[in-house]
Formats: C-alpha cells, sequence, structure tokens
C-alpha cells in the first residue's frame, strides 16, 4: 500500500480499534495542511460509516484553491478566492 499521510492508506483509513467510541459523537479534525480535502474526507467516510460526525475542520496552512466553509484555518494562500 502507498502512505499517502500519518491515517491512511490509499483512500482507505482504519477505524476498528477505536469504532467503539465514535458511535453519535461529534469530532472536529485538526491537521498541519488543507489542500483538496481528500484526508479530511476520508475520515469523515469512516467515522460516518461508524455513526458518528465530523463538525468541523482546523488546519494550520489551507492551500485550497475554493474555501471551504468547514475549514478554518490560522493561514489562507488564496485569500480572495472563495
Amino acid at each position: 500500500m502507498l502512505l499517502e499521510g500519518g491515517l491512511r492508506y490509499s483512500k482507505k483509513i482504519n477505524l476498528k480499534h477505536i469504532a467503539h467510541n465514535i458511535k453519535k459523537k461529534d469530532f472536529i479534525f485538526i491537521d498541519d495542511s488543507y489542500y483538496l480535502g481528500r484526508t479530511r474526507n476520508v475520515i469523515r467516510a469512516e467515522i460516518k460509516r461508524l455513526r458518528g460526525s465530523l463538525e468541523h475542520t482546523y488546519v494550520i496552512y489551507d492551500g485550497s484553491k475554493i474555501k471551504d466553509k468547514e475549514v478554518t484555518s490560522l493561514y489562507r494562500y488564496h485569500k480572495g478566492v472563495k
């Protein structure tokens, strides 16, 4: 498998070991950077599959060309792009 970050391999993440702590709970995702949202989307899908909810994402650096209202960043590269 190809490692694409600390949590995921390819397009999958495995949270089975903590599944009992996810059901009916809300989560926030904190990461160092955000570009296309792939890592966040994989994590959100797995949390949803385990019947939890990802409420918001916080990052240090947002390099996405399109501003996502569910992402709050300390620094956004594309200031004028919505």
